[in-house]
C-alpha cells in the first residue's frame, strides 16, 4: 500500500494492474512485486525469491499465473509463513 497515492492492499490487483494497465507481462509484474520489491527495500539477500537460505512467506495458487488476475477466483490453495504451511493444503485444490 502506498499512502501517497495507491490505496490498494491487494497485491494480485496491483500485479494485474501492472500487466493490463502498464503493458507488462504477468511474469514481469510478478518479478517487480517480489524480487525487485525486495531489492528496492535493500532486502534482496534475505527475501524476494525462492532460494536456499532466504525467508519464505508465500501464497500457493492452484491454477495459472493468469488466474491471479481474475477477481474473486478461488485460486489460493495455501499460505506459507516463515517456511511452514500456515493455512490450506498442498493437495492442489483451493482452500
Amino acid at each position: 500500500m502506498n499512502p501517497g497515492g495507491g490505496f490498494s492492499a491487494s497485491m494480485p490487483f496491483v500485479i494485474a494492474l501492472a500487466a493490463f494497465g502498464m503493458g507488462m507481462t504477468l511474469e514481469e509484474a510478478l518479478v517487480a512485486a517480489t524480487s525487485n520489491g525486495a531489492a528496492a527495500l535493500d532486502r534482496a539477500g534475505e527475501v524476494g525469491s525462492l532460494e536456499i537460505g532466504k525467508r519464505l512467506d508465500a501464497v500457493l495458487i492452484h491454477g495459472s499465473l493468469a488466474d491471479l488476475a481474475r477477481i474473486g477466483a478461488p485460486v489460493v490453495a495455501g499460505v506459507v509463513t516463515q517456511g511452514r504451511l500456515a493455512a490450506g493444503h498442498t493437495g492442489g485444490r483451493p482452500a
